[in-house]
């Protein structure tokens, strides 16, 4: 995640990686550019990957993070990220129901949502 939250959405380059079975990982093609490396920091965990946000050097608070930087030309770094426990799976049921008490119709394409405290975005 770049440390400059100034940028728009759209600004910011997508930098992805998923770990092998071996915990090993690269990203390829980082714009020059001071970042934020770790895991689930922009987005919220899932049942695919359920681990709670960590930034470098594994804290949970952005404020603590170390930012690692990137030049122009070719450059390598290795960092290591050690992976928190894995957040349990919740299983949630209910009932979508109008003011009126009665159940809406499928055409109104009732959605649930759940939502972080802290997770709530702007966009």
């Amino acid at each position: 995640m770049p440390v400059n939250r100034e940028l728009e959405r759209w600004q910011q380059p997508i930098l992805l990686a998923i770990a092998d079975d071996q915990g090993r990982y690269a990203i390829d093609g980082i714009p020059p550019d001071d970042y934020f490396l770790g895991i689930n920091i922009k987005s919220t965990p899932t049942k695919e990957h359920p681990y709670p946000s960590t930034y470098y050097p594994n804290t949970p608070d952005v404020a603590q993070a170390l930012r690692v930087g990137f030049a122009l030309g070719a450059s390598e770094q290795e960092i290591d990220l050690r992976a928190p426990d894995k957040l349990p799976i919740v299983s949630i049921q209910g009932i979508i129901l109008n003011p009126d008490g009665k159940p809406p119709r499928t055409d109104d394409h009732p959605q649930v949502r759940i939502k972080e405290p802290k997770a709530v975005r702007s966009d």
